[in-house]
Formats: C-alpha cells, sequence, structure tokens
C-alpha cells in the first residue's frame, strides 16, 4: 500500500483501496475549516503546554463517532479521522465506500483490505505517512488505544490529547444553533401533542412510549434520551426510569405532580433538545404550587446569569441562591446545566465549580429542581443560547408560572 505524495491530489496513486471523495450532502469547505480549526487547537495546545513534553506531534487521530462527523459530515461510525498538517484521511471498512463517498467530498479514504483491521489499517497509513508522535484523543477506548501501539512501529509515539475537538464544538456556529433550535421547537409541538391526549390511566412507560411517538411523528429520529416520565414520589429521582404498571393517576400521591423530561434528536445532522416540565393530573397542592414557584424563580435567576465572560459556576450559584433561601438547598442534587448539541452532555458545565468562560454561540440547558424523598421532585428545564448581548431562550415562551394542566382534565 502506497499513499499518495503531499499534498493530496485526485491524480496521484493512491492505494489500491483508498479514493478521494467527489460528491456530498453537506459543505464540504465548512468542515474543512473546522478540521482546520481543530489542527490549530492541538498547535496551540502544545505550545501552552510544551511541546517536549509530548514531543512534537505531527498527526491526530480523532476516533469518537461524533467528532469525526463534526469534522467530516460522515454520519457512520467504525471510523478513524487521520489529520496532519497537509492531509486528511478517513481510515474505514467497505460497508461505508459509497457513504464516504457520498458525505465527505475532498476527504481521501482508505478502506481496509479484507481479512485486516481497521486498527491494523490506520496504523500502516499512520507508518507509510512517516510520522513519529501522533495524538490520539481521549475517547479512544483502552483496548483500541493498546492495539494501536501493538500494531504501530515502537517508535511512533501515541500521546493522549483530550479536549481538542469538545472545545471547538462547545461554540456552534449558525446552522448549529437553528438545527438546536427546530430540535426544541418540535420537542414542544410534540409534548403539546402530547398533553392534550394524556390519559391518566397510562402507567409511566406507556406515557413515555406515547411522547416518542410524538417525537417521530413530528420528525424527529427518537428522543435525544431515554424519556423521563415520573408520578408523584419517583419523581424525586432526578433521573428516574418509567416503570410499567405505574398507572399515572395512582401514583400521583399527595404531590398530585408528574415530571416529564424529554427532547428531540433531529435527523442527520443529529443535534439534539433537552426540556423538562411539570403536570399536575388532578389538584393542585399547595406544597407543589410553593415548590414549583421557587423552582421557577432559580430557573429566572440562572437565566438572567447568562452572558458572556461569566464563568459558570456563577450560573450555578444563582439558581442555588434561590434554592437555599427558601430552604431547600440540601434537595438541589446536582448541576444547574451543561451544554448541548451534537450530543445531551457536552461542554460547557454549569455546575459549582466550572470556571468555563462562557462564550457567544454556546448553548446550554438550565435546569434547577428540588427533589424531596416521598413527596416528589420539581425541575424546570429550557434550552438557552449565550448571546453578545446576554442570552436567549430557544423556546416561543417562557415557562408557565405554574404547573401544566392537560386542557382536557381541567
Amino acid at each position: 500500500m502506497t499513499l499518495s505524495p503531499l499534498p493530496p491530489s485526485p491524480a496521484s496513486g493512491l492505494p489500491a483501496a483508498a479514493s478521494t471523495c467527489s460528491s456530498s450532502s453537506g459543505d464540504p469547505a465548512r468542515f474543512a475549516a473546522r478540521r482546520q480549526r481543530a489542527w490549530r487547537s492541538l498547535r496551540t495546545l502544545l505550545d501552552e503546554r510544551g511541546g517536549a513534553a509530548w514531543g512534537a506531534i505531527d498527526a491526530l487521530v480523532i476516533s469518537d463517532p461524533v467528532h469525526v462527523s463534526y469534522l467530516t459530515g460522515f454520519s457512520g461510525d467504525s471510523s478513524y479521522l487521520v489529520l496532519t498538517a497537509e492531509r486528511s484521511l478517513m481510515v474505514s471498512d467497505g460497508r461505508y465506500v459509497e457513504q464516504i463517498a457520498r458525505e465527505c467530498p475532498d476527504l481521501e479514504a482508505v478502506i481496509r483490505p479484507q481479512g485486516a483491521t481497521t486498527i491494523g489499517t490506520l496504523a500502516s497509513v499512520l507508518e507509510m505517512l512517516g510520522v513519529k508522535s501522533v495524538g490520539v484523543e481521549g475517547r479512544l477506548t483502552l483496548e483500541n488505544h493498546h492495539a494501536l501501539m501493538e500494531a504501530a512501529p515502537a517508535s511512533m509515539s501515541f500521546p493522549m490529547v483530550a479536549g481538542i475537538v469538545e472545545e471547538l464544538r462547545a461554540v456552534k456556529e449558525a446552522e448549529e444553533i437553528a438545527r438546536i433550535e427546530t430540535a426544541v421547537a418540535l420537542a414542544r409541538a410534540a409534548f403539546r401533542v402530547w398533553l392534550a391526549g394524556l390519559n391518566p390511566d397510562w402507567d409511566e412507560v406507556t406515557a413515555a412510549r406515547r411522547l416518542e411517538e410524538a417525537l417521530r411523528d413530528q420528525g424527529a429520529i427518537g428522543s435525544s434520551f431515554p424519556i423521563i416520565v415520573a408520578a408523584g414520589a419517583h419523581a424525586a429521582l432526578p433521573h428516574a426510569r418509567p416503570r410499567a404498571g405505574a398507572v399515572l393517576s395512582r401514583e400521583e400521591g399527595e404531590s398530585g405532580l408528574l415530571l416529564v423530561d424529554w427532547g428531540a434528536d433531529l435527523p442527520p445532522p443529529s443535534y439534539k433538545s433537552d426540556l423538562t416540565r411539570m403536570v399536575r393530573l388532578s389538584r393542585l397542592t399547595d406544597q407543589f404550587r410553593a415548590v414549583y414557584q421557587v423552582v421557577h424563580a432559580a430557573h429566572a435567576a440562572a437565566v438572567a446569569a447568562i452572558r458572556p465572560g461569566v464563568e459558570g459556576r456563577v450560573v450555578d450559584q444563582a439558581a442555588r441562591a434561590v434554592i437555599e433561601a427558601a430552604g431547600y438547598g440540601s434537595a438541589f442534587l446536582h448541576a444547574v446545566g451543561h451544554g448541548i448539541g451534537l450530543e445531551i452532555h457536552e461542554r460547557p458545565g454549569l455546575r459549582a465549580e466550572s470556571r468555563t468562560l462562557l462564550m457567544p454561540g454556546m448553548v446550554v440547558t438550565v435546569e434547577p429542581g428540588i427533589y424531596l424523598p416521598g413527596w416528589g421532585g420539581v425541575r424546570l428545564e429550557d434550552d438557552v443560547l449565550v448571546t453578545e448581548e446576554g442570552s436567549r431562550l430557544l423556546c416561543d415562551s417562557g415557562l408557565d408560572p405554574e404547573p401544566l394542566t392537560p386542557p382536557h382534565l381541567a
């Protein structure tokens, strides 16, 4: 196998199992620019930490399917992206020959021969590129890291380089923001349909399945994550799992509440949304109203704190101060939010210890909650864009001042 000389050229002699992609449903210039930014970020990181610590890294291997997709537009998996200062190569297998050709224009593709492993082919590509120190991202599994070192020449080193692509993805481009807004709008539309047909005689599993069906009917490929539908005391678990046989009308208990956490997963590129709302199934008790209003105020305080240059922990503190002042500080069991995009949890984190500075283009969740064992839990969640001026909710309206009531049960 002989790789083409640098720089790559469609006319040069790629190996028999290699090709140069020529058509795509995406924008090749956008993906090329992202790869260039990733390479520049690597060089900046090396300069900050001192090149001597890792050696002069002359190639970067991207292994996570989400990261490969972000940098190339490829929607498959089981593939590796190799970046050098001059070249970008995809190492994959025969299942993806046509898909890579359609989705990744101007990207050299090396397809592993029958009987070879993808890791072994990757090692051969790196050897023929003549690189000596290859940065591998932190998401490469330990097993594959060892396999790569075993297959490559002993003189080649593979330092772990974490956070390169994650940092790039934290700040969204205009097209990405539009996709997330679409995911939010779709999730809200599905929820309205679901709420209008909510049956108190459903169990939690049925209620979650019906909401998933509504998401698909609206055009999503599914939910962004396993939907949470938790009635009454079960909602005291922040990540409650819907239970078969837990009929909503019987499980609402003294609180009378229903917590619903859901989001839409769009067709590729699969940007996501993440929302939580509270529904009252029958009566609105005084405690439910009081706890809801505290969480509502905490949500508003967190959103108001979001602006460029603010540390993530400041947003968490803004919400936490409201909840602590109401006497529920120990019942707020998690961070106030996290980044969202191609993954449901990504950078930046809005945690008590986060010193990450917020930047325009970041999209985060804001989701304060109060969880009381034996009674239930209240959480309210929206997706929020950091703007030049401050922040903007990615939905057509703000939170309701009281828990939602299904129209046919009012």
